[in-house]
């Protein structure tokens, strides 16, 4: 009995050596998967401080693009009221060339009356020197 006890002993070591070991190895697993989500942990925090900085400047850049909706809006409020303008000046130079090709008319009749005048002036003339 005595050397069953023995044999019984001596695999109970075995057996507490072994899970001694698997412990080990376990542990060693723990530390290499800790160190792991540790460098997971910081590329989320890099990634976390690189997200907010492009909210940062997204949001800027969306300042940025209201501001120029804005100013193209304005210019094309001017735009449009110089548009307004040139319409009204092209109007006014209608009306301006219809009054100078009248006026050019009216000048040339009385270029007409004028020469007719001259001729019965000069008629005039001739009868009173004769």
């Amino acid at each position: 009995m005595e050397n069953e006890t023995r044999v019984l002993l001596e695999e109970i070591r075995q057996n507490v050596q072994t899970v001694a070991e698997g412990h080990d190895t376990i542990i060693h697993k723990l530390e290499d998967h800790d160190k792991k989500f540790e460098q997971i942990d910081q590329r989320f925090d890099l990634l976390e401080n690189i997200v907010a900085d492009t909210n940062t400047k997204v949001k800027g850049l969306d300042n940025k693009v209201t501001e120029l909706d804005n100013k193209v809006t304005e210019l094309d409020d001017k735009v449009t009221g110089i548009d307004n303008k040139v319409n009204g000046i092209d109007q006014e130079l209608k009306v301006v060339g219809r009054a100078v090709l009248e006026t050019n008319a009216d000048v040339k009749d009385i270029k007409k009356g004028l020469k007719n005048h001259e001729q019965r002036i000069a008629k005039l003339e001739e009868k009173v020197h004769v």
